[in-house]
Formats: structure tokens, C-alpha cells, sequence
């Protein structure tokens, strides 16, 4: 570590030292943060994860389903894809000229 760094890292608690609020406000706010990510995290591992109330005689017709709609979202991903790839090849003056 640099002279200067370890200077602004010394700088820096030594003022972090003389503001209780600024302290305060930092660890509430990190506190918040991981919480909510915690909190996200574990609601949206949970949902993918528990199984479909699916009857068995419905499971072929529900799987069918899937594949299709895992074709369309296929389909649609390279659709997308290929203008975008296209539109990063235009240089932004030309396109505005063309307007």
C-alpha cells in the first residue's frame, strides 16, 4: 500500500472518529442494505424452488408447456439480440444525420 493511500485511510477515521451521526448513519444504512438483499434473496430462491401443485395426469401437458414456452423465450432472446448487436455498430452522428 502507497504512502498517500495509507495517509487517506488514517485521514479517513480519524474524521469518521469526530461524526457520530455520519458513524451511525453509515452502519444503518449497510445494516438496511443487507437486510433487504437477505430478505430478497431468500423470497425469490424460495419461489423457484418449492414444487408446482401439478396433478400427475396434468404433468405431461404442463412439461409441453415449459418446452414451448422455453422455444418462444428462445426465439425471442435472439430477435432482440440481433438489432441490438446491430445498433451498436452505428456511429451515434450518422444515425442522428439520418433523422
Amino acid at each position: 500500500m502507497s504512502l498517500a493511500r495509507l495517509h487517506n485511510l488514517r485521514l479517513a477515521f480519524r474524521l469518521a472518529g469526530r461524526s457520530k451521526t455520519f458513524d451511525v448513519g453509515a452502519a444503518l444504512t449497510l445494516a438496511i442494505g443487507m437486510a433487504g438483499a437477505t430478505v430478497m434473496f431468500t423470497l425469490i430462491r424460495g419461489i423457484p424452488l418449492r414444487p408446482l401443485r401439478v396433478a400427475a395426469e396434468d404433468r405431461p401437458a404442463f412439461q409441453q408447456t415449459w418446452e414451448d414456452d422455453a422455444r418462444t423465450f428462445g426465439a425471442a432472446s435472439v430477435a432482440t439480440w440481433l438489432p441490438a448487436r446491430r445498433a451498436t455498430r452505428v456511429d451515434p452522428i450518422e444515425g442522428l444525420r439520418a433523422e
